[in-house]
């Protein structure tokens, strides 16, 4: 009985490598099969390959064009600040005791003073009027506090300002907070638009693909119908228009690449030039190995998808007589 059972599990065991191996074959023949017949119509495989990296690269350009736009505003959205702006009669040494008072209260975050020779050099700085701010008399600048509140809800930033006017070495505070909020408010619509405009062309993918396999399906009618008779399931049928959606999702995340990548060599050099005229320098931003991996992910889905679609809706629709 130990023997026969120990030849039993072997012969399952068997059986069991048999159908694998024979399930792997037929699998790779089968990928194969449908890469050669995609290639065997070169022009019309192009030009589905086109629309599909055309309809990916435009997303993926706008989310790349956000994300820079974001990283060059980034270093400047530091929040709801107020810029607190001195008498003229105030010296340097009351400035930065009313700057040590005011660190003290727990409303205010961080309170830095710029005295006014400070504010006089670094407009002289970055305005490019050296020759002019040298000629005049006196420094027609105030000193400065910058405070940033510990909470950036603008009720309680206003309730600071009435405070801090109040103060009587104080003559105007500012709120620097109208365009924090615009700046988010844009980036946050700029995302929305970004997400919109991804998965309407990713429906445009579906679409495409989808009919590129009903094409496929119908150029191929009499073989489906002759593997149907000799008692081919649907399942069985499919999987070579399947495995096609799969080399075309495939081949146009990689021409959707290949775009994406030459606009940002295209535009890498203006782009730092321009960052760089801006005050600093920013490097470009361009898809990261992470971000060609999804973009493939998501090409080959949205083509599996398409394919799962029309190929669950036509296979079944032939039937023989």
């Amino acid at each position: 009985m130990g023997a026969n059972a120990k030849q039993g599990a072997v012969a399952r065991k068997i059986r069991f490598t048999e159908r694998r191996d024979a399930w792997f074959r037929h699998h790779k023949m089968l990928a194969v099969d449908s890469l050669v017949q995609m290639l065997k119509k070169p022009l019309s495989s192009m030009l589905t390959w086109l629309v599909i990296a055309i309809a990916l690269s435009i997303p993926a350009l706008m989310y790349l064009f956000l994300l820079n736009i974001q990283s060059l505003v980034e270093p400047l959205d530091e929040g709801a600040q107020l810029t607190v702006y001195l008498k003229k009669s105030v010296s340097d040494h009351a400035g930065l005791g009313l700057t040590e008072d005011l660190n003290q209260r727990p409303e205010i975050f961080v309170a830095d003073f710029i005295s006014a020779q400070q504010g006089l050099d670094d407009f002289k700085a970055y305005s490019g009027l050296g020759d002019v701010i040298d000629s005049l008399d006196s420094n027609p600048l105030p000193g400065v506090i910058v405070v940033q509140p510990v909470n950036d809800d603008l009720v309680a930033v206003e309730s600071l300002k009435i405070l801090l006017e109040s103060l009587s070495d104080v003559t105007e505070v500012k709120i620097d907070l109208v365009w924090v909020q615009r700046i988010n408010q844009m980036s946050q619509l700029a995302e929305n638009l970004v997400g919109f405009l991804s998965l309407l062309f990713s429906m445009a993918v579906l679409l495409v693909v989808g009919n590129t396999i009903r094409l496929a399906i119908e150029s191929r009618k009499e073989e489906i119908l002759v593997v149907k008779l000799v008692g081919g399931t649907n399942a069985f049928v499919r999987r070579p228009f399947l495995y096609m959606g799969f080399w075309f999702g495939l081949a146009g995340g990689l021409v959707a690449w290949l775009f994406i990548s030459i606009c940002y060599f295209v535009l890498r050099d203006p782009a730092e030039k321009l960052f760089l005229s801006l005050g600093d320098q920013y490097p470009l931003i361009g898809l990261n190995f992470g971000g060609v991996l999804l973009l493939l992910f998501a090409s080959i889905f949205i083509s599996l998808l398409g394919s799962v679609l029309a190929v669950g809706r036509h296979i079944k629709a032939i039937e023989p007589t």
